[in-house]
């Protein structure tokens, strides 16, 4: 059995994609933001996953293949098959070099040329690739303006003919093993040592259906369109929102808002997105404090309409990523992306707070994905920034805690919302304590209850009891 499926439709909630079935696996065609929990929610499954062909090396099509790779590893997938155009191998080989005691072999075939090339043939199809080249609209699109595209043509088998017993056995042959070869297209050979063709016994075959799989040619910006606004808007108001991972904190009804965007760990849920949380101080300025996969979909639920998810996106301009694990950084370069794609007129870059590793990601995407408009801190131990932040200042004090190597906390003091400390992943720190006395507001990791207080310490997280302990002593 095969079929084709569409898995993604909208550049915002899960960019467009189809899948493949046939030969007992998947065959993905592009691999956009929030793939992986869409399939999770939607029961698809990861483990029949071989192979991934992308369309083209943009943000739409690639954000979300890291996290693709790593969930098939953690389903013990052995071996994982990916189809792009230059520099698809670069890039991955740069990006999962950064993923530790990642088992899955995953191997990488670049398609260059024009002329037609058979990619793979497995027992019911064909997947032939060939380059073509599409010119894209500069003041809407995040991508190079001549873009590199590849097309894909899947060529199912032939169907055999239908097989006629009768007339096999008019010819001698007898019921069992011969009669299934001559159904399947495979020529038998007879007693008397004379060669009987299928087609001899059976009626011609059926043409094997053909897919031809291209990147639309029409531009993208069809996305911020008004009408399609006006649509998108009546569609938020449809949501089933009580159910998403999103939960607003008032200081006033003019003043800051902390909004915590995703407070899952290390995969997307039905109902948790992975770690992100805005805090916003006026309407055109927010700091988010880490950037998992989705976060861009999670912004856009708490919006009312595409107006205002722009402007929420815009608003950012300083980023803290907390440490290198791929669930609380993999959203922050689809964000930087729709900035760039966003942007009316010049602005200040956005400020991104990270370690190197997270940098090294920051820099190829850059280099080899769409140009994003970012300018960099590296963080070091025990060190502080102040910054101007709309009318005012805003300090930023940065502490190391306990979870891998580079892993540090973060203190906000800011005349509107006074002092904020976000722990990112840690065990109970003495640094963390200390950077957290008399703060207003302390946001510290929990993510094991106490029956699971092994996993915690195994893990370098933090049991709820210990995550309210710390709270009290400080």
């Amino acid at each position: 059995m095969s079929y084709v499926q569409t898995i993604g439709w909208d550049d915002y909630f899960v960019p467009p994609a189809l899948q493949l079935f046939s030969d007992g696996c998947y065959f993905i065609f592009n691999c956009g933001e929030n793939s992986q929990r869409f399939r999770l929610s939607n029961k698809l499954g990861l483990a029949k996953i071989r192979y991934i062909f992308l369309t083209n090396l943009s943000a739409h099509s690639f954000s979300g293949l890291p996290s693709f790779i790593l969930s098939l590893d953690g389903c013990n997938t052995s071996h994982v098959t990916i189809f792009g155009p230059n520099p698809i191998k670069k890039v991955l080989d740069e990006l999962l070099n950064t993923f530790h005691e990642l088992k899955i072999e995953v191997t990488v075939h670049e398609i260059d040329g024009t002329e037609k090339k058979q990619l793979l043939k497995s027992n019911s199809l064909t997947i032939s690739g060939l380059c073509y080249h599409s010119k894209s609209n500069s003041n809407f699109t995040v991508y190079p303006i001549y873009t590199k595209n590849v097309g894909y043509l899947v060529e199912f088998d032939d169907v055999p003919g239908i097989f006629n017993p009768e007339l096999a056995k008019e010819y001698g042959v007898a019921k069992g093993p011969d009669f299934g070869r001559l159904k399947k297209g495979f020529d038998v050979t007879l007693p008397d040592g004379s060669v009987l063709k299928s087609n001899q016994v059976c009626e011609d075959p059926t043409p094997g259906n053909q897919i031809l799989i291209l990147d639309h040619k029409e531009d993208l910006s069809s996305m911020v369109n008004v009408d399609y606004s006006d649509c998108l808007s009546k569609e938020l108001d449809e949501t089933e929102s009580d159910s998403l991972d999103t939960i607003e904190l008032d200081f006033s009804l003019e003043g800051p808002k902390l909004t915590f965007l995703g407070t899952g760990c290390s995969v997307p849920s039905v109902y948790r997105n992975v770690s992100a949380i805005l805090v916003q101080i006026y309407e055109n300025h927010s700091i988010l404090l880490d950037a998992g996969e989705g976060t861009v979909l999670q912004l856009l639920y708490t919006c009312k309409d595409f107006d205002e998810f722009v402007n929420k996106i815009l608003s950012i301009k300083v980023v803290f990523i907390s440490h290198s694990h791929a669930d609380h950084h993999l959203g922050l370069y689809y964000i930087l992306a729709l900035q760039k794609k966003f942007k009316k007129d010049y602005s200040e870059p956005t400020l991104i707070i990270c370690s190197d590793v997270v940098l090294t990601w920051l820099e190829t995407y850059n280099d080899n994905i769409c140009k994003l408009d970012y300018k960099c801190m590296i963080l070091t131990e025990d060190t502080e920034t102040l910054i101007r932040f709309g009318i005012s200042q805003l300090r930023l004090v940065f502490f190391k805690v306990d979870h891998i190597f580079d892993s540090f906390g973060i203190r906000l003091i800011h005349e509107e919302v006074g002092s904020i400390v976000y722990s990112g992943d840690t065990r109970p720190s003495e640094n963390l304590m200390t950077h957290s006395e008399n703060a207003d507001i302390l946001i510290h990791e929990a993510t094991f209850t106490d029956d699971y207080s092994e996993n915690a310490i195994k893990t370098f997280h933090t049991t709820i009891s210990e995550a309210v302990d710390i709270g009290r002593l400080t």
